[in-house]
């Protein structure tokens, strides 16, 4: 499988028009197509997310201490098992 990236074009049909040179062999191929930007932190969805834990999540928890706590806690208990 490959992936490759090329600008494109809408026309006022609303036809989807991309050239894209690629070296596999002549036929049918499945093709899949992304349309849009990547999204950052700064577009859909994320902006409608922002601050949707507001006053429910403590503003102090530490994920990567519970994280840890989390592997400790398996580690031991795979350990114990053995």
């Amino acid at each position: 499988m490959k992936t490759l990236t090329a600008q494109a074009e809408i026309g006022p049909d609303g036809k989807l028009r991309i050239e894209v040179s690629c070296d596999l062999p002549p036929g049918r191929t499945q093709a899949v197509v992304v349309l849009g930007n990547t999204p950052s932190l700064h577009q859909p969805p994320f902006d409608t997310l922002s601050g949707i834990l507001e006053g429910i999540a403590d503003p102090n928890f530490n994920v990567d201490a519970a994280l840890r706590e989390m592997n400790a806690h398996w580690q031991r208990k795979a350990e114990s098992e053995s």
